[in-house]
């Protein structure tokens, strides 16, 4: 893994306690490059104003917002064609923590985990520990092929969008 202090990390949550939390038990672990954002409006400005050369390499997403939820902001970063990797926070259930992380697979952007909220930092740092350059490239450039039963599946259970 590369040093702690080269990894960008985006924090997106819409309660500022819980960021200043993620970005206490960041530092706590050794991540110095942390910004973060109250709103997807906000973070998406970011993210435009940092260009690919600052870009974030890891997004902490909470996927309840108000305004912009955190599926609506993955829509936004694959239009962006966003190459880097996400962890996704809720206090959402285990199947729907894991609906969203498929969803997100497949718009081919890196999905390290996801942890619910409140986070431990023992559960933050061991996904945190699997981030490496490669994985965000390699979710981009992987091209999957779905069964018919997969693709009825997430019909079913309402996984799939239309652009």
């Amino acid at each position: 893994m590369e040093s702690k202090t080269a990894l960008r990390i985006l924090l997106l949550d819409d309660e500022p306690v819980m960021l200043m939390l993620i970005e206490q038990q960041l530092a706590n672990l050794g991540y110095t490059s942390v910004r973060a954002c109250e709103s997807g409006v906000a973070a998406l400005a970011l993210l435009d104003e940092a260009g690919d050369l600052s870009a974030p390499d890891l997004i902490l997403l909470d996927l309840n917002m108000p305004e912009m939820d955190g599926i609506e902001f993955v829509r936004h970063l694959v239009s962006q064609r966003f190459g880097g990797s996400l962890i996704l926070v809720s206090g959402e259930d285990e199947r729907m923590l894991q609906s969203v992380a498929n969803l997100v697979r497949a718009h081919r952007i890196s999905v390290l985990g996801h942890l619910r909220k409140p986070l431990l930092p023992e559960h933050l740092n061991a996904l945190l520990g699997t981030w490496s350059p490669l994985a965000a490239g390699r979710a981009r450039s992987e091209k999957k092929a779905y069964s018919a039963a997969e693709l009825g599946a997430a019909i079913a259970n309402g996984e799939m969008v239309s652009h």
